[in-house]
């Protein structure tokens, strides 16, 4: 099963940061409303990518790719290239029980 997915730009980065906090994690209970999970995500985003979308490559993968990971559903990485400022952005997030 592939889980990674390759964009050129980043407009659907809140909304799939987005999720993720609001789920939170396997065990979680919503800590955050669906309205601040997105809020919060949009103003990381914002602040990454001083909101130039289309300049940032965004590559995602679920799953362990590194002996860091746990190995479990909640394996997920983002990689972003800054086109414009030749910057390079990695996000490893995961979970364990």
């Amino acid at each position: 099963m592939d889980n990674s997915n390759w964009r050129t730009d980043i407009f659907s980065l809140p909304g799939d940061l987005g999720r993720l906090i609001y789920y939170g994690g396997a065990y979680s209970q919503e800590h955050f409303s669906a309205e601040n999970a997105f809020n919060l995500s949009t103003d990381f985003v914002d602040a990454i990518s001083d909101k130039r979308y289309a300049d940032i490559n965004c590559w995602t993968l679920g799953g362990e790719w590194s002996d860091w990971f746990f190995n479990i559903v909640w394996d997920y990485s983002v990689f972003l290239f800054d086109k414009g400022k030749s910057i390079v952005t990695l996000i490893c997030m995961t979970d364990t029980d």
